[in-house]
């Protein structure tokens, strides 16, 4: 006898399934990064942008992703995301130089902001409200597990069939939830045109740029000196672009991030809060590989372990 899932369950699995394929990719790559950076003979400044380029390629494109999603559709959003992601992550597994590797893995970062803009508005719109909080609860449960299992696996599938394979993986993954998204995702009805919200053009131009200045002027600023020209011309337009982005959102009859939210205690603490706590947990973790591998000596496989209760 088959069993059939109620569709809003298929939905669930296509949508929390993908946020772990995601989370899973940037926790095994922290693992692989002291393996590639090894393989191509870069150092550490160099090899870091494997992380970095996908990571700001998320942050930059999360908040408008979302945005678009509700003009264009989430589920054409979230279907073209996974498929973007598994092409980058194809390209990462055959890539022939760090900076080949570092493009592609911006591709991925494309695809995740995406899939992750898109799959909470996607578990909203398709639970009721008194289902909605265990839901939204399991997809967090999905990105600690994703978490979990990264380094784990990542270190494992590095110290055996090498960071290529690892990149396939996902690249597989993702491509199958592609397709299950296509056909298990509902097409909302689209609303007259003149019923659309407007896309906040300058708002997400603003907040892209503000993001993508600010990182790289901390990522620059250890090399270049924090007293340069170069680096405080840097924190000064990072500075001006977040003014701007702030004036533009409170004028926008929609805007891309709804500036309210945060004058709502819960949500502007919560949101500090997840701020600071993510802050110090990446910096850990991008760092302890390379030490455990680079000084400790330690296999990519125990490397792994040792990051895993962290999550």
């Amino acid at each position: 006898m088959t069993v059939r899932l109620e569709h809003k369950y298929r939905v669930f699995l296509v949508c929390v399934i993908g946020i772990f394929i995601t989370v899973f990719d940037t926790s095994s790559s922290i693992v692989a990064l002291p393996t590639i950076a090894h393989d191509f003979g870069t150092d550490l400044p160099t090899a870091q942008w494997v992380i970095i380029g996908n990571g700001l390629t998320i942050a930059a494109f999360l908040v408008p992703m979302g945005r678009l999603s509700d003009q264009l559709g989430r589920k054409r959003i979230y279907v073209v995301g996974a498929l973007i992601f598994a092409l980058g992550a194809l390209a990462a597994s055959a890539s022939g130089s760090v900076y080949t590797l570092i493009g592609a893995r911006v591709l991925v970062g494309v695809g995740s902001a995406m899939t992750q803009g898109t799959a909470m508005a996607i578990l909203v719109g398709n639970f009721e409200a008194g289902e909605r909080a265990k839901m939204l609860g399991l997809q967090v449960g999905a990105v600690g597990l994703g978490s979990i299992a990264g380094p784990a696996t990542g270190g494992f599938v590095v110290g055996t069939a090498g960071w290529r394979a690892l990149f396939g993986i996902t690249a597989v993954g993702m491509l199958l939830i592609s397709i299950a998204s296509q056909r298990v995702l509902q097409r909302r009805a689209r609303r007259p045109k003149s019923e659309q919200p407007t896309f906040d053009y300058w708002g997400a131009l603003t907040f892209s740029t503000f993001l993508v200045v600010l990182l790289l002027t901390l990522t620059l600023g250890p090399n270049l000196g924090w007293l340069t020209g170069g680096t405080i011309a840097g924190g000064l337009g990072a500075a001006l672009a977040l003014a701007a982005f702030v004036a533009i959102e409170r004028r926008a009859a929609f805007p891309i991030l709804d500036l309210g939210l945060f004058r709502v205690g819960d949500f502007g603490f919560g949101a500090l809060a997840a701020l600071v706590t993510f802050m110090g947990i990446s910096s850990t973790r991008f760092l302890v590989p390379f030490f455990l591998q680079g000084v400790k000596g330690y296999a990519p496989a125990s490397v792994g372990l040792v990051i895993v209760p962290a999550a």
